[in-house]
């Protein structure tokens, strides 16, 4: 008999014995423990998810109503202007 191990997989649910790759559809995500079966080899194994999220912020001058705080910089003969808040960039005219 052969020793099966546990897998893990940062986007399919593996099989552990027979490596078949399932994709598990985010509407079907889980906190709880569950019992799946291979629809490959047939047989039955526990699956557990565990699911990460990242936040995004960007700082937004216009949004808020606020003065752009500009820096201008000359490059490849053109002049920039970079805002020090907000990060926009744009050609000074």
């Amino acid at each position: 008999m052969s020793k099966y191990e546990q897998v893990m997989d940062e986007h399919e649910a593996i099989c552990p014995y027979c490596g078949f790759n399932h994709h598990v559809e985010g509407e079907d995500y889980s906190d709880d423990r569950r019992v799946e079966q291979c629809s490959k080899c047939g047989m039955k194994y526990y699956l557990n998810q565990e699911f990460t999220v990242t936040n995004y912020t960007d700082p937004d001058c216009i949004l808020n109503d606020k003065e752009h705080k500009w820096d201008v910089y000359v490059a490849n003969g053109f002049q920039f202007r970079h805002c020090m808040i907000c990060d926009l960039l744009e050609l000074d005219k």
